[in-house]
């Protein structure tokens, strides 16, 4: 066993850094933090956490402050993968939390991953392989050169995936917004096209309704609205003159579109007719079904109005003139839109009924033919305003004011497509992919080769000073001592090119015990970011400790950005989770940290808690505390524990703390010896209950040989003052000693009552008494210190609602100890 020391080597190359600067640096912020719970944690569980553990550690996770979870490695296995697309798809990540997937440089692990992130917001892909020499030897029988490329591989194929990705979740979004933008974009559009092409697009449209067999007839009689409204402007020239005035440019002559005349809704809506027997017999109930009216019953209808206004026939000298007027282009692109629209509310795209009222298709037609009324009105208005001017300022035609409003309608739809443009630029993309590389077994691996590796996967993930690629260095194994691995990190961060395109992270890991103390060096070494785990779950001996290095950060004044104020919570959480126990004397999170055993720690502490709340000191200073248990939700009860080593003043403290007994310092010693003898008795450790029952024991409950069987107080005024006078009974082993005395107050005359019953020889020390609760059950305790008759001094305690009585009793307890010492 002697020899078996010469078979071990130092494992980590410690890189040459004669001039390191660690060593005179100070922490003076908190690392960015990541938790490996889920992952890392997870993996080294006896018996791994379910989805709904998972669940759960990872909503405490987020409620304590970390914004950078790994939560597993979904290529992996089914259960890792299925979790991943649980949190995502249930919503359980807030969008200030970043999740980060580990993965192996291996292409169908990588397209795994990629599968199992979409749809997520903020990730990190954490890409790794193996890069120490021995691994390469004995593992892989790889080179380096080899290695190199695995992980340059690895690292492009994860920036590809991640733009086709984004790509194609933006194309969805796209696809998700386009009706809503298309629409907009018509409404813009539409009316900056030319005005002829306006109302050729809309015949386009009735022709291609044609087209659909079941809607032709529909189509034929949009034709048909057409010719007829044509029709009806054709009216004579005394007529035109009494209802518009023309509009006279050069040698074209143009007249407003006229008020529309109302048509019935038969025009438009024809009762369904009915294609089965049962559907006839339903027919009286009032239902119709609209469909595109025939063209037939629409030219008898047309027939029937002219008869009824001969006025309105059309004169040959008319047809000329009235065929070659240019009317208003808008209001036939209006007309045709309308009628189009019309015809939709009846039919849909096969030209199968609508079950929509007919009130619908005569609210739509209603609409528009107002709105043509009121274009019509307003250029009579405007001609007659214009003929009234002279020449000098002739009106502007139809087509210069069309030129006009497409003038302006092409500006808005430049600046619109401008806006729209800078939105798409300035929209967030659908997810966020960041990068992560680690170059397991960085502490084994020679300096110089990870300063190549790292550099050329930050060239082949794009990494730049404005979206830097997270290096993370595990100590995969501890092999060294904390600060041969802050100088391999230091080493690093000085060789690195372009050192501002890399996040420095660090991974401890606990096998030497030193897991938190060298992340802390890495920190000085020029680290930003620490992975680790609660309470240092992981592998073999754990991970960094996450919680005892916030906590050491929290001690230095610095803030360590983690709400750590419910630590009982956060373990219990910890310990439902993962079936693991947290250790006893684990830093901050232990049952006993907090506790103290030892008799001048016990009194150090009592002191320092007095000190503290004196209010003397604006900083917490109580020795052997280095943090106030309260800031992390802990009690101070458990701090001061009784056993056969406590000392004097732990009990007090106990009582103090516990139960409100303020004991005279000079009684400590007195009441500590009760304790040892207790506790040696016992074997083991005293609760404060038992330090309770230990005082009543001792102080309280003694009542032989001597108890007070009655008494009464007097008080009367002399000469020399006020005097008070003490009459009773004593018992004493069954027989009753009538006393009596005198004195300046209460317990003076007690005192000189007791000579009576042969109680002699004791002289009075000292007295203290306090009040123990509030209201009606508040009783007060008196602290009697009397000296023997030996030369020894003795405590009694009484209790009673009265302060006299208390005293009294207190006197009492003292000398009936003093009898049981002898």
């Amino acid at each position: 066993m002697s020899d078996s020391y010469k078979k071990y080597r130092p494992l980590a190359p410690r890189p040459n850094l004669p001039d390191r600067r660690w060593p005179s640096r100070t922490i003076e912020k908190a690392p960015l933090w990541c938790s490996v719970d889920l992952r890392d944690g997870n993996q080294a569980l006896i018996e791994p956490m379910g989805v709904d553990e998972k669940l759960r550690m990872f909503a405490e996770l987020v409620r304590i402050g970390f914004k950078e979870i790994e939560i597993g490695f979904p290529s992996s296995n089914d259960t890792e993968f299925e979790f991943t697309r649980t949190l995502i798809e249930g919503g359980h990540i807030p969008d200030d939390v970043t999740i980060q997937v580990l993965v192996q440089s291996r292409e169908h692990l990588i397209r795994r991953t990629f599968e199992a992130i979409r749809g997520a917001k903020n990730v990190i892909i954490h890409l790794y392989n193996a890069t120490s020499e021995p691994v390469r030897r004995i593992v892989f029988d790889r080179t380096p050169e080899e290695v190199t490329q695995l992980a340059v591989d690895g690292a492009r194929l994860i920036r590809t995936m991640s733009d086709k990705l984004l790509e194609e979740m933006m194309a969805e979004e796209e696809e998700d917004t386009a009706p809503a933008e298309s629409q907009a974009q018509t409404e813009e559009i539409a009316p900056a096209q030319p005005a002829e092409e306006m109302v050729e697009a809309a015949e386009e449209t009735v022709e291609a309704a044609a087209e659909e067999e079941p809607c032709a007839e529909a189509a034929e009689d949009a034709a048909a609205d057409e010719t007829e409204a044509k029709a009806e402007s054709k009216a004579t020239e005394e007529e035109k003159t009494e209802r518009i005035q023309p509009i006279i440019d050069g040698d074209h002559v143009f007249y407003p579109i006229p008020p529309a005349r109302p048509r019935p809704v038969s025009d438009f809506v024809t009762p369904a007719e009915p294609e089965t027997e049962e559907e006839t017999e339903d027919e009286d109930d009032g239902r119709f079904t609209p469909i595109p009216p025939a063209r037939r019953g629409r030219d008898d209808r047309a027939a029937a109005d002219r008869e009824e206004n001969p006025a309105d026939k059309p004169t040959a000298a008319e047809d000329t003139p009235a065929a070659e007027e240019p009317a208003p282009a808008r209001a036939s692109v209006s007309l045709f839109s309308s009628i189009s629209h019309a015809l939709s509310l009846f039919a849909d795209e096969k030209g199968a009924a609508k079950e929509q009222p007919a009130a619908s298709a005569l609210q739509e037609i209603m609409r528009v033919e107002e709105k043509l009324q009121e274009i019509a009105q307003g250029e009579t208005e405007k001609t007659q305003e214009n003929a009234e001017e002279g020449s000098e300022n002739p009106p502007e035609t139809p087509e210069i004011v069309i030129e006009q409003q497409e003038e302006t309608e092409q500006q808005e739809t430049a600046d619109s497509t401008e806006q729209n443009s800078e939105e798409k630029k300035n929209r967030k993309p659908a997810i966020n992919i960041r990068y992560e590389y680690s170059p397991e077994f960085f502490s084994a691996t020679e300096p110089e080769y990870i300063v190549e590796i790292c550099g050329a996967v930050l060239d082949a993930l794009g990494a730049t000073a404005e979206q830097p690629v997270i290096i993370n260095l595990p100590s995969s194994v501890e092999l060294s001592t904390p600060n041969i691995f802050a100088d391999q990190v230091e080493y690093f961060c000085r060789k690195l090119p372009d050192r501002e395109r890399a996040i420095i992270s660090v991974h401890t890991h606990n096998d030497q015990g030193t897991g938190v103390a060298a992340a802390e060096l890495a920190m000085l070494a020029g680290a930003e970011r620490v992975e680790g785990t609660l309470f240092g779950n992981g592998e073999r001996t754990g991970n960094c400790d996450l919680i005892t290095m916030a906590l050491n950060l929290m001690t230095q004044g610095i803030d360590p950005q983690l709400d750590l104020s419910d630590l009982v919570r956060i373990r219990t959480v910890y310990e439902r989770c993962t079936r693991m126990h947290v250790y006893e004397r684990q830093p901050y999170s232990g049952e006993l940290v907090f506790t103290a055993f030892s008799g001048s720690h016990q009194d150090a502490i009592s002191k320092g808690m007095a000190w503290q709340e004196s209010g003397r000191s604006q900083c917490w200073e109580v020795p052997y505390l280095p943090m106030c248990p309260a800031d992390i939700g802990r009690q101070y009860e458990p701090i001061i524990r009784i056993n056969s080593q406590s000392g004097k003043g732990g009990a007090a403290f106990v009582l103090q703390r516990q139960f409100g007994y303020v004991l005279p310092r000079d009684m400590h010693p007195e009441f500590g010896i009760a304790v040892k003898h207790a506790a040696d008795e016992r074997g083991s450790e005293l609760t404060a209950n038992d330090v309770l029952e230990l005082l009543h024991r001792e102080y309280i409950d003694i009542h032989s040989p001597y108890a007070l069987a009655s008494h009464s107080l007097s008080d009367a005024s002399g000469s020399d003052g006020s005097v008070t006078t003490f009459r009773g009974e004593l018992s004493c082993h069954g027989k009753l000693i009538p006393i009596e005395g005198s004195g300046n107050g209460p317990v003076d005359a007690f005192f000189d009552a007791l000579g009576m019953a042969g109680i002699e020889g004791f002289r009075f020390v000292s007295y203290h008494e306090h009040a123990i609760g509030a209201g009606s059950d508040a009783q007060a305790v008196a602290y009697i210190e009397l000296r023997t008759p030996q030369n020894r001094t003795v405590f009694g305690v009484g209790v009673d609602r009265s302060i006299n009585l208390a005293s009294i009793k207190g006197v009492l307890c003292a000398v009936n100890r003093a009898f049981r010492m002898k």
